[in-house]
């Protein structure tokens, strides 16, 4: 087999199934995230693709401050802890 089939038999990876490794990989994700580890400036629209593909993503609101004292609120998506096709994330969110 040469490299371009190769090429062709190799599908490349969608952005929502990037967003949905990273959540696996590390537990969560925020729009800051997103943009800067996997490049995605839209991930609100990546979470709908994969609530609508059948995967149960919930939202935590988390809260802070900004750099000029701001109150400001961020979305946080994860992957229902019962989802998670790795035993270890599942027993982390047990305890």
């Amino acid at each position: 087999m040469n490299r371009t089939q190769y090429q062709k038999q190799k599908r490349k990876e969608t952005q929502a199934e990037r967003v949905m490794n990273y959540m696996i990989d590390f537990g969560s994700i925020t729009r800051v995230q997103a943009m800067q580890d996997l490049g995605i400036a839209n991930v609100t629209a990546r979470i709908s693709d994969l609530r609508q593909s059948g995967i149960p993503v919930v939202a935590e609101m988390v809260e802070g401050t900004n750099r000029y004292g701001d109150r400001i609120r961020w979305a946080k998506w994860s992957i229902h802890p019962y989802a998670c096709p790795d035993t270890k994330e599942r027993r982390r969110y047990a305890n």
